[in-house]
């Protein structure tokens, strides 16, 4: 797989890529499940968040950064149709083609309260304080992700919240069993790399390659609450993130799921691939 440095342009050119020929590839069921328990955690959090703020007076903010094609900032504002005028929904992402996808899926959906542009968290300036922020698998591609989460607290109001997720890196099944990783990595790739031209084995953002820094779950909310959070709640992700050597042995698929369900009911948020949290700002930030 090629590696990469111009991370920038990786991302920029990344949302085209999806966009027209991610779908072409081989679907993963395993993949699918991992991310759509750390959405549906990540919306339903933003929900329970929203209903709470949205029966006063006063107009409600919230934005997605690092939105992608920004389906779940289009999911929340289609629960909130009913409160357009007191909700308003902004995604920014860095590449083009998936800030431009956004604006017509809205469209689409008919949508008036929602908002999508381009931005670079690291360069650029937020444009104004939000209610609640959103920042889902964008900490392990930043340099400085400290100083992000600095600059994203100035961002959200007094009693906003900040809800996360980025990879952890001291998962059970990485950590401390990285050999077991390791050779399911490599078996996923030999499965993948047949269907994967030169040009898209570029856009496969794999791990190992456009991960610049990886959070363990401790690590991560000791980060939150020393650039100011105070409140730091955890959510518990899926137990692994899946892959065509997962899906090719559906027994352990269901065994890993069944696994999953019995580690949510332990409340062990460490095992989980991803790390999540929602954080409160209950101070300014200045």
């Amino acid at each position: 797989m090629k590696k990469t440095t111009d991370f920038v342009d990786l991302y920029k050119k990344y949302g085209e890529y999806n966009i027209l020929f991610n779908q072409l590839n081989m679907a993963s069921p395993s993949i699918e499940y991992s991310w759509r328990k750390t959405k549906t955690l990540i919306e339903n959090k933003a929900i329970l968040l929203l209903k709470e703020r949205a029966n006063g007076e006063r107009k409600v903010a919230v934005c997605d950064i690092g939105c992608g094609n920004g389906a779940t900032l289009i999911r929340l504002a289609q629960e909130f149709s009913n409160k357009a005028s007191k909700i308003s929904f902004t995604g920014f992402d860095i590449s083009k083609p998936f800030v431009d996808f956004g604006i017509q899926a809205a469209q689409h959906k008919g949508l008036k309260n929602i908002a999508f542009k381009t931005f670079n968290i690291e360069t650029d300036n937020l444009p104004s304080k939000y209610d609640v922020i959103i920042c889902s698998e964008v900490l392990e591609h930043v340099h400085n992700p400290k100083e992000i989460l600095k600059k994203i607290r100035k961002h959200i109001k007094k009693g906003g919240f900040l809800i996360l997720s980025t990879p952890n890196s001291k998962n059970f099944i990485k950590y401390p069993f990285l050999f077991l990783k390791k050779y399911i990595t490599n078996k996923n790739n030999e499965i993948v790399a047949k269907y994967l031209t030169k040009k898209e084995e570029t856009f496969k953002l794999a791990e190992e390659e456009q991960h610049l820094y990886i959070f363990s779950h401790n690590e991560l909310k000791q980060a939150l609450m020393h650039v100011g959070f105070s409140k730091v709640f955890s959510l518990r992700g899926a137990v692994v993130f899946g892959g065509p050597f997962l899906d090719n042995h559906p027994l352990l698929f269901a065994a890993t799921i069944v696994l999953d369900v019995f580690l949510d009911f332990m409340n062990i948020p460490q095992a989980s691939w991803d790390t999540i949290f929602y954080a409160e700002n209950e101070h300014d930030a200045f």
